[in-house]
């Protein structure tokens, strides 16, 4: 448990324009809350009216989830303003896809953009490597915070952007990212700019107390301390009635990716991509070309016959064709029609395999879902379509018969036939836990606190248990003190079991002590299953390497 900061609780109680200010930050704190619980039933609702539908249920599933971190995370901030935390902490330093962060923000923010009318894009520029390594929770609440402000001050029918620049040519291992937030609304003033900058961070760089605050929003002072920690600055351009631009700018470190021959074991070697935006075309089609496919670009769906027969009279049909949700000539649905009874009438020996791309908030419908083989969200990544190749795509060779006996499961469902200990002290939570990886094949045991999980260990059989996902949080002996202890016991698999901390909360201290700890890696509760999945691969190709 945290000690609120005496300072502050003083200042709330004694400083009118403290007392201002905290109310000023509880009411944005309760209209936040009360916008993501809106989203939540939304969603409730509609999973409800698609309940015959697995793939809508677990998106809207995925959705609710988003909506409940984001709760979370409103909790966080408060928390981490008002209680004496180290803003100096270590940021957590992980693998991730900035196609995944990206999605996964955009998903929580088109929701609260068409409640207000209001147009949401995200455009990406010289983001070719996607994979780096930092504080993805840390710089997804920025981006969360930054654009639900400018919701929030963009009146109906006006218009927030978030650019993504990426520059990889001044460095060879890091990448300066430039994330810019712009809106169209009411815009602040050169006075108003001023204070509501100068009053959010005093000269250590601790956030100054309420009665300092004067009014500032919560949310953006919750932002410039979270960018502090991760080595970001935050700029920011804006005109009176005009609108405003954030800007996030950070460098981080590129991950090299474990090619592993991955388009030969998905049999994927040559590309056709149809789309109208001949830009965005050319960029697909060189991706794909410097990553060793063989791909080519048409804008327009009639275009794509002669092509496919072509290669098809050549003995070289294309593997895998790639439509865009518009064309020249006809929508993505019209093109996934066409292709298909064009295929049907060569008995299928024109291409392999359709994904549709589609804007993420523009689904398509279940029609249209059906005559593809997946589905991808805009904008295009490597790394997001190789994860989806790996799921679509039917095995080959030696890895076909490794899977069929048993082993790299994580090619398919990677918690299929796992035994999971789950070390969690609140019985709901417990329940809710166990019940999501059994419906994902895995096996599952409860521990309900730290000293019953190290004695279930302790007392099985070596490798009995595939992983343990242990609470940080727990009576008698918590998830900390578990793992150092499970770590020293004298047997082989307690050094190379596989420890997953839960967090209730994504403060980068608690991050921090779970790794040193002896943990492998975290995930934020409530589990979410796609992320689980995602640490697991992560975790096995690393032993692997």
């Amino acid at each position: 448990m945290y000690a609120p900061d005496k300072n502050v609780l003083e200042s709330f109680t004694h400083d009118p324009a403290g007392s201002a200010a905290v109310a000023s930050m509880i009411a944005e704190a309760a209209h936040d809350m009360r916008v993501s619980m809106n989203t939540i039933y939304g969603y409730v609702l509609l999973l409800l009216k698609n309940s015959s539908d697995p793939e809508q249920v677990e998106e809207y599933a995925h959705r609710i989830g988003l909506s409940c971190q984001e709760l979370l995370t409103i909790v966080d901030q408060a928390e981490d303003l008002v209680v004496g935390t180290d803003n100096d902490a270590a940021p957590a330093k992980q693998e991730f896809a900035m196609s995944d962060l990206l999605t996964d923000v955009d998903r929580m923010i088109r929701p609260l953009a068409e409640t207000e009318r209001i147009h949401f894009n995200v455009l990406t520029t010289g983001l070719e490597h996607d994979i780096f390594l930092g504080d993805r929770g840390k710089l997804g609440r920025i981006l969360i915070n930054l654009l639900s402000g400018g919701i929030r001050h963009t009146g109906e029918g006006g218009r927030v952007t978030l650019r993504v620049l990426a520059d990889t040519e001044t460095d060879p291992h890091q990448t300066f990212l430039s994330f810019e937030i712009e809106d169209t609304g009411e815009g602040f003033g050169p006075e108003e700019l001023k204070r509501l900058l100068g009053a959010v961070e005093s000269d250590n760089g601790k956030a100054v107390s309420a009665s300092g605050w004067n009014g500032v929003s919560m949310k953006l002072a919750a932002t410039r301390k979270l960018a502090q920690q991760i080595g970001a600055t935050i700029s920011v351009q804006s005109r009176k009635d005009i609108g405003t631009t954030f800007i996030v700018s950070l460098r981080m470190p590129r991950v090299n990716e474990v090619e592993e021959d991955i388009w030969n074991r998905c049999g994927v070697k040559k590309v056709l991509f149809a789309g109208r935006s001949r830009m965005e075309g050319a960029r697909i089609a060189a991706l794909l070309t410097g990553a060793g496919l063989e791909a080519r670009y048409v804008p327009a769906g009639k275009s794509i016959r002669q092509m496919l027969e072509e290669g098809a009279a050549m003995g070289q049909p294309y593997d895998l064709v790639l439509v865009d949700e518009r064309l020249e000539d006809m929508t993505g649905e019209e093109a996934l029609r066409y292709l298909r009874d064009l295929n049907h009438e060569r008995n299928g020996d024109l291409f392999g395999r359709m994904i549709l791309l589609y804007s993420v908030g523009e689904e398509p419908d279940e029609k249209t879902r059906r005559m593809a083989d997946a589905l991808m969200p805009r904008p295009f990544y490597l790394s997001m379509l190789k994860g989806l190749l790996e799921e679509m795509l039917p095995l080959s060779g030696q890895d076909k018969e490794r899977t069929d006996s048993g082993e790299d499961a994580e090619l398919t469902n990677p918690l299929q036939g796992m035994r999971i200990l789950v070390a969690e002290d609140n019985a709901l939570n417990a329940d809710i836990a166990k019940e999501l990886l059994e419906l994902e094949g895995a096996r599952c045991e409860i521990a309900g606190n730290g000293m019953a999980a190290v004695a279930m260990f302790r007392n099985s059989r070596p490798a009995y248990y595939d992983m343990i996902l242990m609470d940080i949080q727990m009576p008698v002996m918590d998830g900390f003190q578990a793992t150092r202890t499970i770590r020293r016991l004298p047997r082989e698999d307690a050094e190379n079991l596989s420890i997953i901390a839960m967090t209730g909360s994504i403060l980068s201290e608690d991050i921090k002590r779970a790794l040193e700890a002896g943990m492998n890696a975290h995930i934020a509760k409530p589990i979410d299953i796609r992320l689980l999945t995602d640490t697991i691969r992560r975790l096995r190709q690393k032993n692997k390497t």
